[in-house]
């Protein structure tokens, strides 16, 4: 019987079967390499000063950590300008990469050359305008062999779609067998209601048991993702969920260590 599968992640306890029978060499798949740049005139990175009609660029430090957390080698282009002609520059730097993601410029305005820029390199659309809220200008392709993926530029609605599609991009990049995120079921803590219409994606936390949804949230708002650790997606035809109904939970941490003491004893 082997000891391990192809897909199988390799860890502390698959290393432990390794020794156990004298193996120090296996082949792997290499790191996924994925390149991160924004666009907005408007975006600063947070060591550079504020004018007052800038903000600081939250999304790619963010989607830079996490792509580091999920095991990939990441490459931080930079800041891309509104023009088209910038936009290309930091794709053409990009393609050598297994994935891009960019976060910004995605969405209908005048300003937003994103998707012509990237047009100008052959980019083959997957999917495109989900029906999903928050997250809508959320589009995947690819250029070649290169993956895409642009997000949406709220802080919020990125970090949540990068959950929901990047994790598993990420994880078929490594060759893995289960790359396809498996929910949690838990119950809902309190009586949630929401106005339907639209698949949503609900920030909150989950101690185990219940999930609480997080009290005020929008897509561009920073704060929930500090108190989340997790989030559940609701079916359009949903307008309530009761108190104690049961939910799918996506966790968007791995740790569930708790602030108080809970058995570990089943019984």
């Amino acid at each position: 019987m082997p000891l391990l599968y192809a897909g199988e992640t390799i860890n502390a306890y698959q290393i432990t079967l390794l020794a156990s029978q004298g193996i120090s060499h296996i082949k792997v798949h290499k790191a996924p390499r994925v390149a991160l740049f924004a666009s907005g005139n408007e975006l600063k990175m947070h060591f550079e000063q504020l004018a007052s009609y800038q903000l600081y660029n939250t999304n790619t430090p963010t989607l830079l950590s996490r792509a580091k957390e999920l095991g990939c080698s990441v490459e931080f282009i930079g800041t891309s300008e509104d023009t088209l002609e910038d936009l290309k520059a930091h794709i053409k730097s990009a393609l050598e990469c297994d994935l891009v993601i960019t976060s910004g410029g995605v969405s209908v305005g005048d300003a937003d050359f994103t998707k012509e820029a990237f047009s100008a390199f052959g980019y083959k659309i997957l999917f495109d305008k989900i029906d999903i809220k928050p997250g809508k200008p959320t589009t995947f392709g690819k250029i070649g062999e290169t993956l895409i993926l642009n997000l949406p530029g709220n802080p919020l609605a990125a970090a949540l779609n990068f959950e929901l599609f990047g994790t598993s991009i990420i994880r078929a990049l490594w060759g893995a067998k289960a790359k396809f995120t498996n929910p949690i079921i838990a119950k809902m803590k309190i009586d949630f209601s929401l106005r339907g219409g639209r698949r949503s994606l609900i920030p909150g936390n989950f101690d185990g048991e219940f999930f609480t949804p997080c009290e005020h949230f929008s897509p561009g708002m920073i704060s929930p993702l500090g108190y989340a650790n997790s989030f559940i997606m609701i079916d359009e035809s949903c307008t309530l969920l009761d108190a104690n109904s049961e939910v799918k939970v996506v966790s968007t941490q791995f740790n569930f260590s708790s602030s108080e003491y809970k058995s570990l004893v089943s019984f």
